[in-house]
């Protein structure tokens, strides 16, 4: 199998990624199968922006400190991963898969100003009874030292492996019937293409409420991202709870123009966490923070 290497002077541009995907769906399935290749997206020397991890800040509605939230590192490597994603070297169309779980492992956090690494790529297939199951592990490096890991599922619906035996199902996380109450906050229609730019998520269903409800949305409604970040501050993680392992299931959408509602416990040094979105009875995110001296 071809070795695919992107080796990127700067942040791809959201605008130009989005040309790749629309690109991209011309793409049948077997042509797909016919470039396939293990496919990597490589930049050196990257700097950690105080402007836009300000920006950020602001638009999520957290405080800005000299700690990073533990949030914003996949926010970093998002428009790397999706360079593979927008690839024609992809085994499937970005439009045809959907994120169902991302894991953040973090040892050391960079800091604001912070020269680094980053390295994305596909790590793993897997065979599932729903679909194909595809992992994009993106790493941040400081000087040739891992800092942390961030890998993202993705579901491809229907689709298969030749030669492969379904691995079972997807075992997704659950929210919990005792779980109290930690925060509510208003979420509201603004910032919206702001956030885009800075998380290099080109997707309209995120921007614009009548591009959403094409595809069958009540409304556009929020990146994960910038609710998640929002749920890591209301938690009220300790600057000493390192390592730490995140992970979170996504559910359903987080609609703009909601109360949003963060319920959770803990358990030793596990902190389970679940959002609610307005009336729905169903939790839109269910995570898990994992790691020493968490309360």
């Amino acid at each position: 199998m071809e070795n695919i290497i992107y080796n990127l002077h700067k942040t791809p541009r959201s605008f130009l990624t989005y040309f790749r995907i629309f690109g991209g769906v011309l793409y049948s399935q077997e042509r797909r199968k016919k470039r396939e290749a293990n496919v990597s997206a490589r930049r050196e020397g990257a700097v950690l922006s105080s402007r836009f991890y300000s920006a950020f800040c602001k638009i999520c509605d957290i405080e800005e400190t000299d700690n990073l939230n533990p949030i914003y590192p996949a926010t970093i490597v998002y428009p790397y991963m999706m360079h593979i994603l927008s690839s024609r070297h992809f085994p499937f169309s970005v439009v045809s898969i959907l994120n169902i779980r991302t894991t953040i492992a973090i040892g050391t956090l960079p800091a604001v100003g912070d020269l680094f690494d980053t390295v994305s790529e596909v790590s793993e297939l897997r065979q599932r009874k729903k679909g194909v199951e595809v992992d994009i592990t993106s790493s941040i490096y400081s000087d040739n030292k891992p800092m942390l890991h961030v890998v993202t599922t993705y579901l491809a619906r229907e689709a298969f492996i030749p030669g492969t035996v379904s691995n079972g199902e997807f075992k997704s996380l659950k929210s919990e019937d005792n779980a109290k109450d930690i925060a509510q906050w208003y979420l509201p229609a603004k910032n919206r293409w702001l956030f885009g730019k800075i998380c290099g998520d080109t997707n309209g269903i995120h921007k614009a409420a009548w591009y959403a409800r094409l595809f069958g949305f009540k409304r556009d409604f929020a990146q994960p991202l910038r609710v998640l970040a929002k749920c890591m501050d209301s938690l009220s993680l300790r600057e000493d709870s390192f390592p730490m392992k995140i992970t979170y299931d996504l559910k359903g959408p987080v609609y703009y123009n909601n109360t949003l509602y963060l319920k959770g416990n803990n358990t030793g040094d596990l902190r389970n966490f679940q959002l609610y979105c307005g009336d729905n009875p169903r939790p839109c995110i269910c995570g898990v923070v994992e790691g020493p001296h968490l309360s």
